[in-house]
C-alpha cells in the first residue's frame, strides 16, 4: 500500500542532498547558523517517513545534536490529561475538592463550586506548555 502524496525515499533523499547543499553553498559554514524552517521540516520529514537519522545526517552535515533538537521540536505539543479527585477532610462537614497534576503539583479547593471548566483548561494549558522543560 502506498501513501498518497508521499515520496519514496530515494526522491526525498535527492531532495534533501540538493537543498542543503544549495543552503551551504550561499552561506559559510558557522558555529550556531541558523538553518530556514524549511530544512528543518524537510529533515525531519525524512526521520519520520523512515530514513535513518544518520544516513539525514550523513546528506545533510548536521550534528547529531542538531537533527534531534530539530525532531523533538517537531512533534507536536499535545496538553496532558488532568486526573480530579473528590477528597474527604477529616471535618465531617467540609470537603476537598484536590486537582493533582502530571507534574506533581496537588491543588485543593475548598468546594467543587470553585472548579470550573475555564481553571481546568488553564491548567492543562500551563502543563504542556512547560511539560518540554522538565
Amino acid at each position: 500500500m502506498k501513501l498518497v502524496g508521499a515520496q519514496p525515499a530515494e526522491n526525498l533523499q535527492a531532495e534533501i542532498k540538493r537543498r542543503f547543499a544549495e543552503f551551504n553553498r550561499s552561506s559559510a559554514p558557522s558555529k550556531g547558523r541558523r538553518y530556514p524552517d524549511a530544512l528543518q521540516e524537510l529533515a525531519c520529514r525524512a526521520v519520520s517517513d523512515g530514513i535513518p537519522p544518520a544516513e539525514v545526517r550523513r546528506l545533510t552535515g548536521l550534528s547529531p545534536t542538531a537533527l534531534s533538537r530539530w525532531i523533538k521540536a517537531a512533534k507536536p505539543k499535545v496538553p496532558r490529561r488532568l486526573k480530579v479527585v473528590g477528597v474527604v477532610s477529616p471535618k465531617p462537614a467540609s470537603s476537598l475538592v484536590v486537582v493533582r497534576l502530571p507534574s506533581g503539583v496537588s491543588i485543593e479547593l475548598s468546594n467543587a463550586d470553585a472548579l470550573s471548566a475555564g481553571l481546568l483548561v488553564s491548567l492543562a494549558t500551563l502543563e504542556a506548555k512547560h511539560a518540554p522543560l522538565r
